[in-house]
């Protein structure tokens, strides 16, 4: 694997900042890379010439979103993932631990001032671990 040198890495972090687009360009690579595919068939499936999706995959390219729907389908992601970098399911599972965390909490605030104490003493018991 070839060395990055500090300067490459500098332009990198340079370029995610000021060009959204190579960053995505650069999720797009990296699922079509995990999936085995080559730039000729991705271009292909998307009936667009190869020398463009390199383009896109560097960033050189702006891509609109009906496009990246196309990309993410095929690439069997969402377009979510390529804009961002999050999973759609970890922001599902975030809205349902916060969900189930408002119903605890609304749970306690229920209970007799006694119970609370024994749960927060509970809690601050393992917490002091």
């Amino acid at each position: 694997m070839p060395q990055i040198h500090n300067f490459q890495r500098v332009k990198r972090a340079r370029n995610a900042i000021f060009n959204p687009y190579s960053v995505m360009g650069e999720r797009i690579k990296l699922c079509r890379k995990a999936l085995s595919v080559s730039t000729k068939k991705l271009a292909e499936a998307l009936e667009i010439p190869e020398i463009l999706l390199t383009k896109i995959e560097g960033g050189q390219i702006k891509l609109t979103y009906n496009f990246l729907c196309n990309v993410a389908e095929f690439l069997g992601t969402t377009p979510i993932y390529l804009l961002t970098g999050v999973d759609e399911k970890r922001i599902r599972a975030s809205c349902d631990y916060t969900a189930k965390l408002t119903t605890f909490i609304g749970f306690i605030s229920r209970l007799p001032a006694k119970k609370k104490m024994a749960i927060r003493d509970f809690i601050n018991f393992f917490d002091q671990r």
